[in-house]
């Protein structure tokens, strides 16, 4: 029984100390009270980075609603591989239930509970001294070092040897809240999930006929397992096998669910405890296909959860796919965009409404629409397609509203239009009004065959939108603000394609008025991108001074707004080697200051980088001699 092994501890302790004269016993069927031991913060909650391995942090375990007190045990365990402390690191509370002087500081002790877990033990006694009641004191302070991030583990009071004892050393009841602790990765933007092709449309698809699609992710970070459901027709579609693509290692196995009844396939895998999370863009799964008859399907994402090393829901966005192995008549603007820094006003230029994968085309009409504030229609040309002249063409262009309307009518001995390829229905030709962007809207789109019946297709729009060229610079960083001369100082910059079109371009970083320290090449920056580059600035035979760290970026072809092409934004002050307080003369300060730092290195308590002259990470002779060289000097 525990008490009676903690009952001889307390009496050695007492007869050590002299106090057993005093102990004063409660007299028998007197009601104890009892209260609460608790952990504090009871959720320490950590994010990585800042906090990660190698931090510190504290806990303290306190007492709350008790009397009577004379003693007191606490063994607390937690998970070795996760957090690491020492006898050292336990200590008694600041505000202990016991006042200063009237118990013995016992050493605790750190011990194996398992082969898992740890614990940190103490205990004291008043030896009936006195006796403690109040409603939260504190019994111990614990300081734990983090080991593994990100990690969780639950930082619990051992019942068995976690006691409250009265001054007859009997235990009184207790309630045990335990503590958690917790280090997380921050959380990561959505990772996007989606099927590659993203759309499977295909006649020759036919019935008894496999095809594969790849689902990818991309944008993953801190990945640990993942799952989806992925809803399909079953009329048309049966899921007859899955693998699991390259973004996990060899060697996981999936889990693997298909009901071609309901029609879905349900995968999931998880990495093993040794592995690394994964991060990055690749294929979670590869899923075959086999075509069960003429239909459509779509490829519809449900139940997709992805986690993290510690079993948090990462954020996803996913994009549907689609299944079509039906003849679809797509009708549509060509080209879809059109970008060309040269069509400024009154520049013209035209697009083709063609027409793909049909037949028996015998009729056809539609509505396109523009912005006249931007483009003007000038010419409507409707085509003889594959030299059929048998028809009867209505059409109108309408600058006020912005609106072409075309119809077409075929009649006997017309053939009827048949093609797999795009081909040319109707030729447009547009002058630029004015610089903006303009939709070209396909609308009221009316398809026939030779029997009058409608058929049913796509349509696909278009988009006049000028090339917009413009590269700005958003940030220079310098990575020191002061350095001796001849040392190198690292600069960051950063430079963001405004534009809509991807763009390579020098950057040219100067010091001061206008000496130039080097150009960087940004190469293939796609819209809205950003991208920062690292100069090193070689300060040998750098004057002395405070200097303007400035870039400016070459303009490029049609750009016109040129205010953002040049930044200044930072400053560094060249100061001569040994100048260590950066007051412009090297004299008896910089020689005491040095002097504190000798014989340091990067990580001791004397170190200062600004001592270590010759950055070779250590202050030592070599140092004090560049010192003296420039002793007296100014700059």
């Amino acid at each position: 029984m525990k008490l009676n092994r903690t009952l001889s501890i307390i009496l050695a302790i007492l007869l050590i100390f002299g106090f057993t004269s005093s102990l004063h016993l409660i007299p028998s069927g007197k009601a104890v009270p009892g209260g609460t031991i608790y952990v504090t913060p009871k959720y320490n909650n950590f994010t990585s980075p800042p906090t990660s391995v190698g931090t510190w942090f504290t806990i303290n375990v306190r007492i709350a609603n008790y009397a009577n007190v004379a003693g007191w045990q606490i063994k607390l365990a937690y998970d070795k591989s996760v957090l690491y402390t020492s006898d050292k690191n336990i200590t008694y509370a600041s505000d202990h239930i016991f006042p200063v002087g009237t118990y013995p500081a016992i050493p605790s002790a750190v011990g194996d509970l398992n082969s898992t877990h740890s614990y940190a033990l103490m205990t004291t006694t008043t030896y009936g001294a006195v006796e403690y009641s109040g409603t939260d004191a504190g019994l111990m302070t614990v300081k734990f070092k983090i080991l593994k991030a990100p990690s969780k583990a639950l930082l619990w009071l051992e019942p068995v040897d976690t006691w409250i004892i009265d001054e007859n050393i009997e235990e009184l009841p207790e309630t045990l809240i335990n503590g958690y602790f917790e280090i997380r990765l921050p959380t990561p933007p959505p990772a996007k999930i989606t099927p590659e092709p993203q759309k499977v449309v295909n006649a020759s698809l036919t019935p008894s006929n496999n095809f594969t699609i790849n689902i990818n992710i991309k944008d993953a970070q801190y990945l640990q397992s993942f799952q989806f459901k992925l809803n399909y027709n079953p009329t048309a579609l049966h899921a007859t096998s899955a693998q699991l693509g390259n973004f996990f290692p060899p060697g996981i196995t999936p889990t693997i669910q298909i009901d071609n009844t309901a029609g879905y396939i349900k995968i999931a895998a998880s990495l093993r405890l040794a592995d690394p999370p994964a991060s990055g863009n690749g294929t979670l799964a590869s899923i075959k296909f086999h075509v069960e008859a003429l239909g459509e399907s779509n490829l519809a994402f449900s139940e997709t959860v992805l986690r993290d090393p510690l079993g948090y829901s990462l954020p996803c966005t996913t994009t549907d796919g689609y299944f079509n192995n039906m003849l679809i008549p797509k009708l549509a603007v060509d080209p879809p965009e059109i970008a060309d820094p040269t069509l400024v006003p009154p520049q013209t230029f035209t697009i083709n409404i063609t027409i793909t994968e049909i037949q028996d085309l015998y009729y056809y009409e539609f509505k396109l629409k523009y912005d006249p504030n931007v483009l003007v229609g000038i010419s409507l040309q409707i085509n003889s397609v594959l030299n059929e002249v048998n028809y009867d063409p209505y059409f109108s262009i309408n600058n006020t509203v912005g609106m072409v309307w075309v119809k077409v009518e075929y009649y006997a001995p017309a053939v009827p239009i048949g093609t797999m390829a795009p081909i040319a229905l109707v030729t447009l030709a547009f002058r630029v009004r004015d610089v903006g962007i303009s939709a070209l809207d396909l609308f009221d789109t009316v398809l026939k065959n030779s029997e009058g019946s409608p058929i049913n297709h796509e349509t696909y729009d278009g988009t006049f939108i000028p090339v917009i060229r413009d590269v700005a610079i958003i940030d220079i960083t310098p990575h020191v603000s002061a350095a001796y001369q001849g040392h190198p100082v690292k600069i960051n910059v950063t430079a963001m394609n405004k534009g809509n079109i991807t763009e390579t371009f020098n950057v040219n970083i100067y010091y001061g008025s206008s000496n130039l320290i080097g150009t960087l090449t940004f190469t293939n920056i796609a819209p809205d991108e950003q991208k920062t580059l690292t100069i090193t600035w070689n300060t040998t035979g750098v004057a002395c001074a405070n200097y303007a760290i400035w870039a400016e970026a070459t303009p490029v072809p049609y750009e016109d707004n040129l205010a953002d092409n040049t930044l200044t934004d930072g400053m560094v002050r060249i100061k001569l080697v040994g100048d260590i307080n950066g007051d412009g003369k090297v004299d008896g300060t910089d020689l005491y200051i040095w002097v504190l730092a000798f014989n340091s290195t990067p990580g001791s308590p004397r170190w200062n980088p600004e001592a270590d002259l010759n950055r070779d990470s250590k202050v030592d002779g070599r140092d004090i001699a560049l010192l003296i060289r420039n002793f007296g000097k100014a700059g």
